[in-house]
C-alpha cells in the first residue's frame, strides 16, 4: 500500500486558494478509484492520502498533478508499507 504525507509550503490566503481546486483533484482521482482516504492532518500543515495503486511511480505521477505542487504549495513524501496485520472490515482493500 501506498501512504502519503504532505506538508504545506505555503499558508494563509496563498495556500486557501489553492485548496478547493485541490478538493477537485482529489474528486477526481476517487472516481478514478486511486484513493483510499484522504484527510488534513490535525496541526494543518498537511494531509495524508491512502491509495490504491500497484507503484510508487503511478503515485509519484498522481501526485504531481495536485495544484498544491503545481503551484509549490505542497510536498509529499511516500511511504510503501504491506499490511500483516487489519481489520476483516479492510480486507477488501488489502487483498
Amino acid at each position: 500500500m501506498l501512504l502519503a504525507i504532505s506538508k504545506y509550503l505555503k499558508t494563509g490566503d496563498a495556500l486557501a486558494e489553492l485548496l478547493p481546486p485541490h478538493r477537485a483533484f482529489l474528486d477526481e482521482c476517487y472516481k478514478q478509484g486511486a484513493l483510499i482516504f484522504s484527510g488534513p492532518l490535525a496541526s494543518k500543515k498537511g494531509g495524508i492520502l491512502l491509495a490504491k495503486l500497484a507503484t510508487e511511480e503511478e503515485f509519484k505521477a498522481l501526485l504531481a498533478r495536485d495544484p498544491l505542487v503545481l503551484e509549490k504549495a505542497a510536498q509529499y513524501d511516500i511511504i510503501e508499507f504491506t499490511p500483516s496485520k487489519y481489520d476483516q472490515a479492510f480486507a477488501a482493500l488489502v487483498k
